[in-house]
C-alpha cells in the first residue's frame, strides 16, 4: 500500500508514497494545461513574422516528443496515446504552410 510508506522530509512534513505520486500527477496534468494555454495566446497575439509562435511550437514538439517516449517506455497506454495525438497535431502545424495576413 502507497500509503503505508512515509518520509519525514522535515518542517513537520511526512508525506505518503501516495501523496507524493498524486502530487507528480497533478503537477503533470497542471504543467501541461499551462503550456496549452500558453501556446493560445502566444498564437492570439499579432505577430506579424510569426517567429514566437513558431518557436512556441517546436519547443511544445520537442517536448511532447520527450513524454511520449517517456509513456512509451514505461507502457502506460492514456497518456501515451493521447499526447502522440496532440504531438501530430503540433508537428503538423510546423509542417503545413502558414497563412499570410495582407
Amino acid at each position: 500500500e502507497l500509503r503505508a510508506y512515509r518520509f519525514p522530509l522535515g518542517l513537520g512534513a511526512a508525506p505518503s508514497l501516495y501523496d507524493i505520486q498524486q502530487s507528480l500527477a497533478l503537477t503533470m496534468g497542471v504543467t501541461l494545461f499551462w503550456l496549452g494555454v500558453g501556446n493560445l495566446v502566444a498564437a492570439a497575439r499579432d505577430d506579424a513574422a510569426g517567429g514566437v509562435v513558431r518557436g512556441l511550437n517546436v519547443v511544445s514538439v520537442l517536448g511532447l516528443a520527450v513524454l511520449v517516449g517517456l509513456f512509451a517506455f514505461y507502457r502506460i497506454p492514456p497518456p501515451l496515446m493521447t499526447l502522440a495525438a496532440v504531438e501530430v497535431l503540433f508537428v503538423l502545424a510546423l509542417a503545413l504552410p502558414t497563412r499570410r495576413r495582407p
